[in-house]
């Protein structure tokens, strides 16, 4: 079934491509990073995914670097983001439960950015990503957008871009649109989604229906439809990535010398 992962392409991979548009006269380099909660490799056509699902990350990977081998230090969201920011490991970093939170005294790429002068913001819809547990530390700004989806989310961060032009910046965008239950908007399951496929939800509940599914059919079925609508979902979040970066070009052909 589907896996829950996090790919890091080149982890300035996306970055790359905003940097094209957004990039100001300022000190230093502008710094975007983009996470997608829950998306696989196999599924996106850079990898070698026939479905249509992410036609912008395929274009940066055209222009950019892909890695063909990338791995998180957990399957989870506190640990693996504990250390994608930090670049410790959760032996080191120590947040591995619910319970726990960031260490105060660690080192983390948004505050070592932010000593060196960068504006620093982060738009975040992970629920496990709340300022309580410590993530905030190192941002300006830290936008908890619970749920939000890829659109939304990066037409936040579009906005806060255009109110810091000229300066330099670390950008964090993390994308939930790739965990269940999967509600893609309806063009994109009309994309997606087959038409002589029996009309399937996919929620926690229909994942225990999925599991337990008896007869081959029925299972069959619900497997192909959590695979059209995760394809649907994936395919929304990289539009909304593409109209981000849309609108930071946007921001840059618009701006006064």
């Amino acid at each position: 079934m589907i896996g829950r992962r996090l790919i890091l392409f080149a982890a300035l991979a996306a970055a790359l491509a905003a940097l094209g548009g957004c990039r100001r006269d300022a000190a230093g380099p502008n710094i975007v990073l983009v996470a997608m909660d829950g998306l696989r490799a196999d599924h996106v056509g850079a990898y070698g995914y026939e479905e249509k699902t992410t036609p912008f990350i395929d274009f940066l990977a055209s222009k950019g670097t892909r890695f063909e081998h990338a791995y998180t230090t957990s399957p989870w969201t506190l640990p693996a983001y504990a250390s994608l920011l930090s670049g410790t490991a959760p032996a080191t970093h120590l947040l591995n439960d619910e319970a726990a939170h960031a260490r105060a005294d660690l080192a983390s790429l948004p505050g070592l950015l932010q000593e060196a002068g960068y504006r620093t913001a982060a738009f975040v819809s992970n629920t496990k990503l709340r300022k309580d547990k410590g993530f905030a530390a190192g941002f300006d700004r830290y936008y908890y957008l619970p749920n939000a989806s890829a659109r939304s989310l990066s037409d936040r961060a579009a906005e806060w871009l255009a109110g810091h032009r000229g300066e330099s910046f670390f950008l964090m965008l993390q994308y939930s649109d790739l965990q269940i239950p999967y509600a893609p908007p309806a063009r994109f399951i009309r994309r997606h989604y087959p038409e002589d496929l029996e009309p399937h939800t996919a929620g926690p509940l229909d994942m225990i229906r999925l599991m337990r599914a008896a007869d081959e059919a029925e299972r069959e079925s619900r497997l192909a439809a959590f695979r059209a609508l995760y394809d649907a979902e994936i395919d929304a979040a990289d539009e909304g990535l593409s109209l981000f970066t849309k609108r930071c070009r946007t921001l840059n052909s618009t701006a006064t010398p």
